[in-house]
């Protein structure tokens, strides 16, 4: 199967979801926390406390390209709040967005990679039995 860029962005928009629900409901559950979102970039810049793996900015640079300015408000968000800023960069972002990356100095942490297979209409799986859980 081949991935596009509109592909790209409803699989890193699964991840963004996540990340903003729960960056929301920590806000309204514990105010004091600072957790926000901010959207930017075709993406958003997600704040839920300084080590918390869901603070990260997700889906960004997949709606074209990112302005320096766009780029310095997203270091900004994480840096006034005294957190890095990570990314999760799809490698269909917009080439703008992939080299303010390369030219501000950040570094490759780890790998994210989605495996997929065609489905067929009515495709049915066989259900698995529960694993047994050993107690000792």
């Amino acid at each position: 199967m081949a991935m596009d860029a509109a592909f790209a962005k409803r699989l890193e928009a699964a991840e963004e979801y996540g990340g903003i629900l729960y960056a929301q409901a920590l806000a309204g559950a514990k105010p004091e926390s600072g957790a926000t979102i901010l959207p930017i970039a075709g993406g958003h810049a997600i704040f839920a406390g300084i080590a918390s793996p869901v603070t990260q900015a997700v889906g960004c640079g997949l709606d074209g390209e990112v302005s320096r300015q766009a780029f310095d408000q997203l270091e900004d968000f994480y840096f006034s709040r005294g957190a890095a800023s990570q990314i999760v960069l799809c490698p269909l972002s917009h080439t703008s967005f992939l080299a303010f990356v390369r030219d501000r100095g950040y570094r490759l942490t780890e790998f994210n990679n989605v495996l997929m297979r065609p489905m067929r209409a009515g495709e049915r799986f066989r259900k698995r039995r529960p694993r047994s859980r050993s107690h000792r």
